[in-house]
C-alpha cells in the first residue's frame, strides 16, 4: 500500500510528483515481487507507474477492476476509465468482482479475465449480535454519496415506507438539494 494524504488536493499533487514515482520504482526493484496485484484505482498515476514498471521488468500483474463501467455523470470516473485502459492493457490478468462483467471486459481488453462474485461478509457483523438488545427499524444506504447510486429513488421510496421505519443515508461525499 502507498501512504496518502487526507487532503484530496495534497494527495493529487503527491500522486503526480515524479520523485514519488521514482521512489516507487526503486522500492519495487529492491523488493523484486514475483507478481503485482493492483486492487482498483487502475487509472491513478501510481497504478500507471506500477504498470510501466511491471512491463519493463517483465513482472506479471493482476489488475482488479472495481467497476469497469464508468459511473454516469462522474468526471473522475470517466478519467479513471480512460487512464485505466493504459494500466489494463499492460495487465497479465484482469479480475472483476462480478461475473456479469467478465465477457464485456474480455471483449474490451482481449485478455484473460477472472470473475468472482463477492462473498457475504455478514458473519463479521453477526458475531456482535446480542440477544435482548432492541433492534432499530431502519433502512441503511451506505457508500459514497453519488447521484448514480439512485439516492433520489431511495428518498422518494421512503415516503411509502411505514412511519416507524427510519431511513439513513451514510457515506463520504455530498448530496445536492
Amino acid at each position: 500500500s502507498l501512504p496518502t494524504e487526507r487532503n484530496k488536493y495534497i494527495r493529487a499533487l503527491k500522486m503526480l510528483n515524479p520523485v514519488a514515482h521514482y521512489r516507487l520504482h526503486r522500492a519495487l526493484s529492491r523488493f523484486k515481487p514475483a507478481l503485482v496485484h493492483i486492487f482498483n484505482s487502475e487509472g491513478y498515476p501510481w497504478s500507471i507507474s506500477v504498470a510501466i514498471w511491471c512491463k519493463i521488468n517483465r513482472t506479471p500483474m493482476v489488475l482488479t477492476l472495481h467497476d469497469p463501467e464508468p459511473h454516469p455523470g462522474s468526471l473522475l470516473a470517466a478519467l479513471n476509465e480512460k487512464f485505466g485502459r493504459f494500466t489494463a492493457v499492460r495487465a497479465t490478468l484482469l479480475h472483476v468482482l462480478y461475473k456479469k462483467f467478465k465477457e464485456p471486459v474480455e471483449r474490451a481488453y482481449d485478455k484473460p479475465v477472472f470473475a468472482a462474485d463477492p462473498v457475504s461478509i455478514s458473519r463479521f457483523y453477526l458475531v456482535h449480535r446480542t440477544e435482548g438488545v432492541p433492534r432499530e427499524k431502519m433502512v441503511l444506504q451506505f457508500g459514497r454519496l453519488e447521484y448514480y447510486k439512485g439516492i433520489d429513488y431511495l428518498v422518494e421510496a421512503a415516503s411509502w415506507l411505514p412511519n416507524d421505519l427510519q431511513v439513513i443515508i451514510a457515506g463520504p461525499g455530498t448530496l445536492t438539494a
